[in-house]
């Protein structure tokens, strides 16, 4: 008799619990059965949880805006390119692995990729987290015309069923053993301004940051093949 009055306060309780997601607005998309929907009426008659439904409606509706227009701003500006995220750094060896494998890929296929070293440009580590909305971000990433298309393992799958092949098909083909004869391929040089010490010029008051490098005292190669570099 006790088991019976336990299971019975248990379906009360989770009846309560239901009620109370459904009525403060929150709702398990993936399964949308699960949820009672049940209006709660206040003293004065009005039904509980509708404005907090409404908050959570616009700051969806904005959260997907600002997400659309950051995704229209890459596909815009990097329609025709591969750009490729990747890091020099050596300490993680499965990182540096799948950054290779990557380009390597893209290079046995004659095609022109746009390399951005999060390690060589911070820059680039902020603009990944921003496209990803995420702090916690790896490497290698690739996209085409400005889509997402994943790491190594997507970009392996894709490989391996022909797809990538198929995707890539209208991209201009090059000449897989050119390299820059300035910076080697490696997309950047030491600052031809301040010679990488990152120090400009001093003003009255202390000496201001070269403006024409990056944190690491390099600025980009002007004589890369790649139009952006």
């Amino acid at each position: 008799m006790s088991d019976v009055r336990d299971d019975d306060l248990a379906a009360e309780e989770e009846d309560d619990e239901m009620t109370r997601l459904s009525y403060v607005g929150k709702r398990d998309l993936g399964s949308p059965g699960q949820i009672r929907e049940k209006n709660i009426v206040s003293r004065t008659g009005t039904i509980r949880g509708v404005k907090n439904r409404v908050r959570a409606g616009i700051a969806n509706y904005e959260g997907n805006r600002k997400q659309s227009e950051s995704a229209k701003k890459y596909v815009a500006t990097e329609n025709g390119k591969i750009v490729v995220y990747t890091t020099s750094m050596k300490a993680v060896r499965d990182t540096m692995e799948q950054c290779a494998y990557v380009k390597r890929l893209f290079q046995n296929m004659m095609l022109q990729v746009e390399e951005r070293d999060i390690f060589m440009n911070a820059h680039y580590q902020s603009e990944l987290e921003e496209r990803l909305e995420t702090q916690a971000v790896s490497v290698p990433q690739v996209f085409i015309n400005g889509q997402l298309m994943g790491g190594a393992e997507k970009l392996e799958q894709l490989n391996e069923t022909g797809e990538l092949k198929q995707l890539l098909a209208d991209f201009e083909h090059i000449d897989p053993s050119h390299v820059c004869e300035m910076c080697g391929g490696h997309k950047f040089i030491s600052c031809t301004q301040c010679s990488g010490s990152k120090k400009g010029v001093r003003n009255n008051f202390a000496m201001l940051r070269c403006t024409a490098c990056n944190e690491a005292g390099l600025m980009k190669c002007p004589m890369c093949s790649y139009p952006t570099c």
